[in-house]
């Protein structure tokens, strides 16, 4: 089995030697274009309007239609391998496509080149401009293939001796700035972030998986629960995050995060909802464990803000509660109040020993009034007479049947101001 696995290994580098240098990644260049979209019909407007005022009425639009259809592809080809786990080559479908869309690109200039009826009139105005923001927004593009990139730039090359030729001599701004034009997008081109060298591919994968142990190693470290989460599930999670949710790592790891964590609010765990922070404040509570888990604060931090693909990061500080006992039994009465009403909700209950235990506006009862009725409503003191007997019948039925119990009636507080409520 042993020497089996070697000779794959083998195989597998030898196979990456042999790799040509041109197989690059272009994922880089398919998230640059999902931005360009609106800046390249822009653009596409600019020259179309100004061929129009150089005589081209019907081709600026056939112009335009095609120029934008052209766009739309590199956008929605782009879109389709944004997400991609994989890399993506130019032997695949999408760098086909590609590639095929920088050859329709470069041919629809040139024929705005030598077609455009007034072609001096076309570069003296927007119509050079437009040129020029084409091939700068392919610089952030195409510039990171470096092998298609070359090609477009030499074509470009072309396209301006085009213009240059139809010109005569006419437009001498442009003939003597759009070679340096070109030779600086063709710089800007070159430093854009190009995708890995295939033979690099051991020594990448040697510092992803170095990195990696970094950062578990750093996770592990922390005292305070973190969870890592991606695409829903937890992907790492440190051992005081275990005892939080009070399981094993092994049976939290996979998991989708809505079966191990109750998030407040539940937005928080949803990078596409914060496309522009990298963070938000949460709370966060274990599932199964909502009667007697401990109720956290934290942060939760989105590597990526709005891709639905992005890494979070879960960080919880601090408890922001105890576990069940009075102060949280008030408070959580408290919060179930001011959910049903609004701020103007007050919490009242009666606590393990059967003591009432009220809200400061309203008075405590007499011994005498709490021993009297056991069954009867327990605010019943604060009620007018001719109201009391009709709530304690009501009461008394809820208690016999179990039913919801949600009535309108007026309660004297302390000062005696009859205040009118829904219990």
């Amino acid at each position: 089995m042993q020497s089996s696995e070697a000779a794959n290994d083998t195989q597998g580098i030898a196979a990456a030697r042999k790799a040509p240098h041109d197989q690059f990644d272009l994922r880089v260049a398919f998230a640059a274009e999902r931005r360009l979209l609106p800046a390249l019909l822009l653009i596409g407007l600019v020259a179309a309007f100004a061929s129009m005022r150089a005589g081209a009425s019907v081709l600026a639009f056939a112009w335009l239609t095609l120029y934008g259809v052209n766009a739309a592809i590199r956008f929605l080809i782009a879109t389709e391998y944004a997400a991609s786990r994989g890399p993506v080559l130019a032997e695949t479908r999408g760098g086909t496509i590609y590639m095929a869309s920088a050859a329709a690109d470069v041919t629809l200039w040139a024929l705005m080149f030598a077609l455009v009826p007034d072609a001096p009139a076309f570069l003296a105005g927007p119509g050079a401009y437009a040129a020029a923001g084409a091939v700068l927004l392919a610089a952030l593009s195409y510039g990171g293939w470096p092998r298609i990139w070359t090609v477009y730039v030499l074509a470009w090359v072309g396209i301006f001796a085009i213009g240059a030729l139809r010109a005569q001599g006419d437009m001498p701004a442009f003939v003597i700035g759009f070679p340096l034009w070109l030779l600086a997008a063709w710089w800007i081109g070159r430093q854009q972030p190009m995708a890995r060298h295939a033979e690099r591919g051991a020594q990448h994968t040697m510092a992803s998986n170095l990195t990696r142990f970094g950062w578990q190693a750093a996770i592990h470290a922390i005292p305070t629960p973190v969870i890592v989460v991606r695409n829903d599930r937890v992907v790492e999670i440190n051992r005081s995050a275990c005892e939080f949710l009070g399981r094993g790592e092994h049976a939290i790891v996979g998991n989708l995060v809505v079966e191990c964590l109750i998030a407040d609010p539940p937005d928080a765990l949803d990078p596409v909802k914060h496309p522009s922070k990298s963070s938000v404040a949460v709370e966060m509570r274990p599932v199964g464990r909502t009667f007697d888990g401990v109720l956290w604060n934290g942060r939760v931090r989105f590597m990526e803000p709005g891709r639905e693909s992005s890494v979070i990061v879960i960080a919880l500080t601090k408890a922001a509660h105890e576990p069940f006992g009075p102060t949280r039994l008030l408070e959580d009465a408290r919060r179930f109040a001011e959910w049903m009403g609004g701020m103007q909700g007050l919490p009242w209950y009666r606590d393990e020993r059967g003591q009432l235990v009220l809200p400061r506006e309203f008075p405590p009862p007499a011994d005498r009034l709490l021993t009297s009725d056991p069954t009867g409503f327990p605010l019943g003191y604060l009620l007018t007479e001719s109201e009391r007997a009709r709530i304690n019948g009501v009461y008394k039925e809820f208690l016999r049947a179990g039913a919801v119990f949600d009535e309108r009636m007026t309660l004297r507080d302390v000062g005696g101001v009859a205040r009118h409520v829904r219990v």
